[in-house]
């Protein structure tokens, strides 16, 4: 099945390795990173594939680059022969050297915390993310990192259309999705998820922000989140700080109760759910620490392996979690739910919409005065006490 996807989509690996090399030829500025690279359109890619699998991609570049204040534009036309035995350096070339879309608009707020996405091919749920991030709170101060599983030219396309922050885009060097045979990766698909999430991590934190000391907050493709989500992100991660400084992260929400108090309630459990995480470098160190048995436990999921990790004293059990959620898993498509459509229907659409003006009520519209008269409880509601496991 791996060869039939690869055949089907050898085209999108072609657009996606034609804009690999021509970040890494064609100069580019990235703040990030810190190189020095003017700006570059692309209007014209076209490929063929022979019969030895050798992909031959040609290039009309439009490069406009600033010098004394003058603007100067040149065509260049560029031919490039890339075999799938190499494609896995590409993929390193195009993480290292992609630049930051909107880097030029938007400027990064001296408090933001990044949003990390992981996708697959599930582009009407990244669609519907993407649709809802539009009109989030503060969305424009803060950087989108979003890492790819697999090349779907849909899901380029959706990011594509994102122009109201910055958005740096990374891709699983060692997807088996990406590489098929040739990736080293192990033969069940369900452990790949798994494996993208611990590279992910260690690419952010090591090798693309290496200096970033704040929080991050990670979220997947099948997720939607509140309209403040982001700056309630923020304020909970100030309060995680001082109110559980030994907390091992804040979350958007618990896991099987999505909604079970009022916008500005807070209370620690010991749900090691991923679906709106957010911890800092200091939290990750540890986290790192336990990347051995994170990588050895033998299970799939990520939440699952996070409290084994946790239940053998690898991280700190409590977390601190917002009562009612600013973050949803809508999925029902993949490789936990069985329908055939990833289309969102109109009444989730709808219903979360509800949901959304609840919180508006909650709040009220005055930005300055949210989080600053908080509640906050040891235990859930349902909770008996610290060492309850079960839901009810």
């Amino acid at each position: 099945m791996v060869e039939i996807r690869k055949k089907k989509e050898v085209w999108i690996a072609a657009f996606v390795l034609s804009c690999i090399l021509v970040w890494v030829f064609v100069p580019k500025n990235d703040p990030i990173l810190g190189s020095t690279r003017p700006p570059v359109d692309i209007y014209q890619i076209t490929f063929s594939q022979d019969e030895s699998e050798t992909i031959h991609i040609d290039t009309d570049i439009n490069a406009q680059g600033i010098k004394d204040s003058s603007t100067q534009s040149t065509h260049e036309k560029k031919h490039f022969e890339i075999n799938w035995d190499t494609l896995a350096d590409h993929l390193d070339e195009f993480n290292r050297d992609s630049p930051i879309k909107n880097a030029e608009k938007f400027q990064l707020a001296s408090s933001y915390i990044p949003i990390v996405v992981r996708v697959f091919d599930r582009h009407e749920y990244l669609q519907y993310f993407i649709d809802n991030l539009r009109h989030t709170i503060g969305i424009s101060e803060t950087l989108l990192i979003i890492s790819h599983d697999s090349l779907c030219k849909e899901v380029f396309e959706v990011i594509d259309s994102i122009d109201f922050m910055q958005v740096k885009q990374l891709i699983h060097p060692y997807s088996k999705n990406i590489l098929g045979d040739k990736s080293q990766i192990g033969e069940n698909p369900k452990t790949r998820p798994k494996h993208h999430f611990w590279w992910m991590l260690n690419y952010i934190w090591d090798v693309l922000l290496p200096e970033f000391n704040g929080d991050i907050v990670l979220l997947e493709e099948d997720h939607v989140q509140t309209w403040d989500f982001y700056m309630t992100s923020k304020r909970v991660a100030e309060i995680r700080n001082k109110i559980c400084p030994n907390c091992w992260n804040a979350k958007l929400i618990q896991h099987g109760k999505p909604s079970i108090g009022r916008a500005e309630e807070l209370f620690l459990s010991i749900d090691q759910g991923n679906v709106g995480m957010i911890f800092d470098r200091p939290r990750w160190e540890i986290f790192k620490k336990a990347g051995r048995e994170f990588c050895n436990f033998n299970d799939y999921n990520v939440d699952w392996t996070m409290t084994h990790l946790a239940g053998v004293n690898l991280l700190e059990r409590k977390s601190l979690t917002i009562s009612k959620a600013r973050s949803f898993d809508v999925g029902k498509c993949g490789m936990h739910a069985h329908s055939s459509s990833c289309e969102i229907p109109e009444e989730t659409k709808q219903s979360f919409a509800n949901y959304n003006k609840q919180i508006l009520d909650q709040l009220g519209s005055d930005v300055n005065k949210w989080w600053t008269d908080y509640s906050f409880s040891l235990t859930a509601t349902g909770y008996k006490d610290w060492n309850h496991r079960g839901w009810g």
